[in-house]
Parts: C-alpha cells; sequence; structure tokens
C-alpha cells in the first residue's frame, strides 16, 4: 500500500535507521561532540536523537503541526533517556524550504518578525537564532522524493552562512525505482536520486559530495541494501571565496 503524503512524517523509514546507525558508530570516536545541529525534514527525529547524545544543542524541523506535535511528543518521552543533564537542548521547530531567504531562519538575511500575532510552540527564539550561527551538522534522512523539494533543500544550505569550519549535511536517501521503457529496452529507474546526483555531482554547484561507505556496525533491526545510500556533503571556502569540488577538479564561482 502507498503512504499518503501527508502521513510520510509520522513513519519511520529506512534511511533514518541508515542515518542513526552512521552517527551512533561515529560517536564512539568523539565525533559531533557539542556540536550545533538541525535534522531537515525531521519526521520521528530518529537522527536527531541520535546526535542529540553528544551534542550541544539539536533542532528537530519540518513543516506540519501533526509531525511536529509528534516530535515535541518524542521529545517528552525520550529525554530522560539520553543521558544528560542539560534537558534543554533538542527543540521542534517549524522549518519551511520553499519559503525565500529572508523568511528562512537559517539563511544570513533572515529577517526576524516580532508582530506574530499567533505564536506557536515550534517559532524559532532569539536564542535559537543565535545558536544557528554555530551550527556545523545538518541531517536529513529520505527527504528525496519530490524534485521541487530537492530543489528546494539546496536553495536552502546556498543561502546558509559561510563561516562555520567543516560544516556538512548527512544526507541518507532510499532509491525508489520505476520502470522505464527509453525505445529499446526497459530498465530501472530512480528518477529522484538522479535529479539528487544533477545537484551534487554535475550542475555547478557549491557543493562537495562524497558516498559514504556503509561498513559500519547495524545496531537497528532493517535491511541494509544496494537501494540505500548515505552522502557527506560540504562547501568549500577557500580564503573567503566560494569554490566548488566536482570529481578532481577545483571551481571558482
Amino acid at each position: 500500500m502507498e503512504t499518503e503524503l501527508h502521513e510520510v512524517g509520522l513513519q519511520l523509514w529506512r534511511g533514518a535507521l541508515l542515518l542513526g546507525d552512521f552517527i551512533l558508530d561515529r560517536q564512539k570516536n568523539g565525533e559531533f561532540k557539542d556540536v550545533v545541529a538541525i535534522e531537515l525534514g525531521a519526521g520521528i527525529g530518529l537522527s536527531g536523537f541520535c546526535m542529540a547524545r553528544t551534542a550541544k544543542r539539536v533542532f528537530l524541523t519540518d513543516y506540519s503541526d501533526e509531525v511536529l506535535d509528534n516530535c515535541r511528543r518524542n521529545i517528552d518521552i525520550n529525554d530522560c533517556t539520553l543521558n544528560r543533564d542539560d534537558h534543554q537542548h533538542i527543540f521542534a521547530r517549524r522549518l519551511d524550504w520553499t519559503v525565500e531567504p529572508e523568511h528562512n531562519p537559517l539563511s544570513s538575511s533572515y529577517e526576524s518578525t516580532t508582530t506574530c500575532t499567533h505564536p506557536s510552540p515550534y517559532d524559532w527564539t532569539p536564542e535559537d537564532i543565535r545558536c544557528l550561527k554555530e551550527c556545523q551538522i545538518f541531517l536529513a534522512a529520505d527527504v528525496i522524493y519530490d524534485d521541487v523539494l530537492t530543489d528546494s533543500l539546496f536553495q536552502l544550505l546556498k543561502s546558509t552562512p559561510r563561516g562555520v569550519p567543516g560544516r556538512k549535511l548527512y544526507l541518507a536517501m532510499e532509491k525508489r525505482f520505476n520502470f522505464c521503457f527509453d525505445g529499446t529496452e526497459a530498465r530501472l529507474y530512480s528518477a529522484a536520486h538522479e535529479h539528487l546526483m544533477r545537484h551534487i555531482k554535475g550542475d555547478g554547484t557549491i557543493f562537495e559530495a562524497n558516498q559514504v561507505d556503509m561498513d559500519f556496525p547495524m545496531r537497528f533491526e532493517y535491511e541494509r541494501g544496494p537501494d540505500l545510500e548515505l552522502w557527506e556533503i560540504s562547501c568549500m571556502v577557500i580564503d573567503g571565496t566560494m569554490h566548488a569540488h566536482i570529481g578532481s577538479q577545483l571551481f571558482n564561482l
């Protein structure tokens, strides 16, 4: 059975389990300690909760009230299991990837408004905005399924401030295939994956992308097959100038 689009954020997908395994493995080696992290399209928030074991602050972001309400319930239920003294370090916040940069709290051109007549528990606070300037890690699992949203995701990443060293996006996805007939033969084709590849490999963007080997242990129970991929995506800043690294060549932008 197919999942209704409005319900995708209320389910646990394999990409989140893969990303969670990766985070837990890297934490054993001391990575992600005291970072500020944002999970994009968090859904139930599994990857963010894994990161919260060692991060200074984690924002679980999504768009709909229904998904954010579920995130907040999960925070209430699981916060005590993180073995942390500072219980106020993981938050559910609304984030719309499709808005203009001045309305996007991750953007360097964000204009905060204080005249909201209907405040929400998922609004960004001034303290949140200050923390976002330190954000080093973006997480995203199974958010690649709609080309317009993929375009919006990369536009959002381009609009973020560039001054944080080592800022990375860890992106996990499950390739979903359809049959395509090109006139001579039928083949399996993942349109969403191919659209993603155009962003991170060959369209002149500002990203360096490397596929992560999936040889780390499985702590969650799921099938880890070739249809799952994990990518590490980062921006390159050299002497204050933005560059893109594509293949073995370096391009000034």
